[in-house]
Formats: C-alpha cells, structure tokens, sequence
C-alpha cells in the first residue's frame, strides 16, 4: 500500500519500485479509504511519503495501524519520493508481543540528525572552541592548576532568599484558576451526550465552561477559525460567536474521521451559559 499527495503519487510509485505482489496506491486525501483497504488486505508493506507521514493524518493513520492487532506482521515505512531516504517505522512491543498505546500520539521518531554539526563545530568550518560556562570564571580556562583552584575556593556569597510579599490594599486579584492551574474558569463534563451546532454542522459537546468548550465534530475545523455556536434550549437555540483555538483530526476505531477541538467564546452571555452547564453537566 503507497499513500502520497496526489500530485507526488506517481513518483513515489516510481521510487517504492516494488515488484513482488499487487501494489495499491492512495491519495493522502482519501486516508480513510485507504485505512479500509489496510485493515482488510493486511498488506506486508505499507509505504507512507515522508511529507505526509508528518501531517496529523498521517499521525493518526500510523496510530490506527499500530494499534491493530491484526497488523502485527504489517511494516511500516516513509520513503521520499525524490531521494532515497527510507525509514522503517519500530513498534514498542509489551511482553505479551501485542502493541503498546504510545502516550504520545504516534510513535513516529524524529528525523536523522547525524548530518546535523555537532557540538563544538560550526557547519561546514573547522572545529571551534566550546562557549565557557557562564558561571566559571575566565582564570580558570587558562591559569595553572594551582591558580585554578585558587579561583575555585573562594567561597560564593549566598543567595538571596525571596520572602513572600502581602497583597497590597485595594490591588486587583487575578482570577483563581482551575485545578490544572491552565484554565480562567472552572470547566464541567458533560454527563450526557449533548448535540450542539457549529456553523450549522451538529457536533458533540464534551465539556463546557462560561468561556470555553471542547467538542468532537465530524465536519472539518480549523485554529483561528470564526464560527457560529448553538446550544440546545428549552426555549430555543442559545446563539453566540466563539474562535476555534487548536483542533486535531482522529481516526476513532469503528468511527468515521472527526476533529477534536477547543473553542473559545467571543460573546456568550456568561449566565445563561452557567445556567446551561449546571443542568447538563455530571
């Protein structure tokens, strides 16, 4: 199985150059067909361009594919399809010898960096002297060792240690975040499973604060996108405008694609918002 852009697919065909079995090529714009055809043939080969393999869809097609069971013996690996640059992707094995879910996303190594320069040589120059630490004198890189141990022995002078200083009367107290210490205010889980509307397009809320919330939605989101949000009321629709800020695409086993995303609210009445989470939230 080859998967490249479209417009590279038949170089990298070219360049895979594989002559023992049926050879399957797939758009990277069309992953989920191509994750179809994987599961079913479980090919002993699946060739990712290197271009894609480092895009979140090529993120979460190695993950799925790691992830199976079933595609063990199935090797994975990224080729350029203009050089000869090929890596074979490794597998973390528990002792059972089954796959084990990689806490990090896909276990997707980092580049060669063996023609990187390494320390103490600039690219393409001769070899130059190591930067001093800042915290040893200069004496020290040249004098004798007596000298240099003469510098060493004078004794530093302590650090200063800070004391905590009172708030100051009348000063304004910035707002108390969440446990995690990474949020403005408090955010809930949602106990049940509320459909809300972004853009028109129905989604899933998963949680929800006065100024934010997460949702997993099978139509396509973007950061720094400007949508339009609902939210279900008894009375009607709860509207307001919210700013997509980070969004990651998901290969859910025995799902379609979807996009997990983190809104924020640009004018949502606050209140009626609180009102919203106390009644749905766990």
């Amino acid at each position: 199985m080859l998967i490249a852009a479209p417009d590279l697919l038949p170089a990298f065909k070219q360049r895979a150059a594989f002559t023992d079995g049926d050879v399957f090529g797939f758009a990277d714009t069309d992953v989920l067909r191509a994750l179809e055809a994987i599961t079913a043939r479980k090919p002993r080969l699946v060739a990712l361009e290197r271009l894609f393999a480092a895009t979140p869809r090529g993120t979460a097609l190695i993950n799925r594919i790691k992830a199976d069971p079933s595609l063990v013996q199935t090797e994975i690996r990224v080729l350029a399809h203009d050089s000869d640059y090929s890596r074979v992707l490794p597998r973390s094995t528990t002792p059972g010898g089954a796959p084990a879910p990689s806490a990090r996303g896909a276990d997707v190594e980092p580049e060669d960096v063996s023609e990187l320069p390494k320390a103490g040589r600039s690219p393409g120059g001769p070899a130059v002297a190591a930067e001093r630490p800042p915290s040893l004198p200069a004496a020290t890189a040249s004098a004798p060792p007596a000298a240099a141990a003469a510098v060493k022995a004078e004794p530093l002078a302590p650090a200063a240690t800070l004391e905590p200083q009172p708030p100051r009367a009348g000063a304004a107290r910035s707002p108390l975040l969440d446990q995690k210490g990474t949020r403005r205010v408090p955010r809930f889980v949602m106990a049940d499973k509320v459909e809300v509307l972004i853009d028109g397009n129905p989604a899933t809320l998963l949680d929800l604060s006065t100024c934010g919330a997460q949702v997993v939605s099978p139509t396509i989101l973007k950061p720094n996108q400007r949508v339009r949000m609902a939210l279900p009321e008894d009375a009607g629709m709860l509207r307001f405008n919210a700013t997509i800020v980070w969004a990651a695409f998901e290969l859910p086993p025995g799902k379609g694609p979807q996009y997990r995303a983190g809104i924020d609210f640009v004018d949502a009445d606050a209140a009626l918002i609180d009102a919203f989470c106390g009644r749905h939230k766990t």
